[in-house]
């Protein structure tokens, strides 16, 4: 299915799209939350009527089950629609479903395993409905689920840019006027930096996009390990995203927007050419690769000092590796146009 939503857009609607795969723990608790801010918002007579859309990528555990369930406990329309095909199981899949299938004014994304603040959709509609604004987003709490990764997301978020930004991190709220003229809301051929994609061309269009200073979105990350859950991101090929990205941006204004985006994974491929040109003269000297390790050895003990922690200058320096392995990887994939590229999929009734 690649066709836009047919019909005109319905004025004062908001849509709110749960993208999900296998989040059986905490499906409920993020229904629940969307239901409630969707009833303070309308309450507000910030809008006239409210709907949620569950765009799951074919779950194999309770997920529909448990949203079936609360769809006839609750006033507030909730439909879900369900890819048909798991080989097109990317993380920019679902909000594409949920895009494809509402005429909604305003349309939020939010993951399956976070919890909306019951204020978040007031403190937000105001804002997309200002003249030239595409999109808004606020603030995302991650709990510290254990690992690495949660750590550095906690202190990501703590400096996360407010004001206008480029691009809708963690989930936000789009003006559907306004994505319709780019085309799509997330590619769905991406296997991860969809928000990006969309932000960035939404600002060549001459919107503006801007996160509010209000703690409105808890994520609510699985407690596994970091080498399980990088893992798990490997073998998906979330780390292919950012090449996919910068493939499709080559040739438009956009390639450089994405490129700075990216420039510590660009940097980190420079170092391996460099590595491998040090290398090719190794039968000759051993300076050029001598030198290389040492100035290798040299950032890492600065970097260590800086962060104040060997293990996570060592987290740091091998994610960075590991993210531009996947640029270079995902550069390459097959891309086709978003218009030629059709979702398979199906609503989910009873």
């Amino acid at each position: 299915m690649t066709r836009k939503p047919t019909g005109r857009i319905t004025e004062g609607t908001l849509a709110v799209i749960i993208k999900t795969l296998n989040e059986e723990r905490r499906i409920e608790t993020c229904i629940r939350s969307c239901m409630k801010a969707l009833e303070n918002a309308t309450n507000k007579h910030l809008i006239k009527r409210g709907e949620i859309i569950l765009a799951d990528s074919l779950s194999d555990d309770r997920t529909v089950e448990i949203a079936r369930r609360l769809r006839k406990e609750n006033q507030i329309p909730l439909r879900i629609i369900q890819l048909t095909d798991p080989s097109q199981r990317r993380c920019s899949v679902g909000p594409q479903m949920g895009y494809l299938s509402t005429n909604a004014e305003l349309i939020y994304i939010i993951d399956g395993d976070m919890e909306l603040h019951p204020q978040t959709l007031i403190r937000l509609i105001p804002r997309v409905r200002e003249r030239g604004i595409a999109g808004a987003a606020v603030r995302v709490h991650e709990p510290h689920s254990g690992n690495l990764i949660s750590a550095t997301l906690q202190e990501k978020n703590v400096t996360l840019e407010t004001g206008e930004v480029d691009y809708l991190e963690g989930g936000g709220m789009y003006k559907k006027e306004a994505v319709d003229m780019v085309g799509y809301l997330t590619d769905p051929q991406l296997y991860a930096n969809e928000e990006s994609d969309i932000g960035i061309a939404l600002r060549e269009k001459g919107f503006r996009l801007l996160r509010i200073d209000f703690i409105g979105v808890t994520h609510h990350r699985d407690e596994s390990s970091t080498k399980a859950e990088i893992s798990g991101k490997f073998a998906s090929r979330y780390f292919h995203g950012p090449g996919q990205v910068l493939r499709k941006s080559v040739g438009s204004g956009r390639i450089l927007k994405h490129a700075l985006r990216l420039k510590i994974y660009l940097a980190m491929v420079a170092v391996w050419v460099v590595g491998i040109a040090c290398l090719a003269f190794t039968p000759l000297t051993l300076w050029p690769i001598g030198t290389y390790l040492v100035l290798y050895a040299a950032f890492f003990l600065f970097f260590a000092v800086k962060k104040r922690s060997v293990v996570r200058a060592g987290y740091s320096l091998f994610k960075w590796n590991l993210s531009a392995l996947g640029l270079f990887l995902g550069f390459f994939l097959p891309y086709s146009p978003v218009d030629r590229y059709t979702i398979r999929m199906r609503e989910v009734r009873g």
